[in-house]
């Protein structure tokens, strides 16, 4: 359960930081 969660909290990080590159490349054009 620990596991999943720890998982599931990664996975929403990465596409989170995903999201933000994707922001910050949007801005600087």
């Amino acid at each position: 359960e620990l596991i999943g969660a720890a998982n599931r909290d990664t996975k929403s990080f990465s596409i989170n930081r995903k999201d933000a590159k994707e922001r910050v490349a949007k801005a600087a054009r």
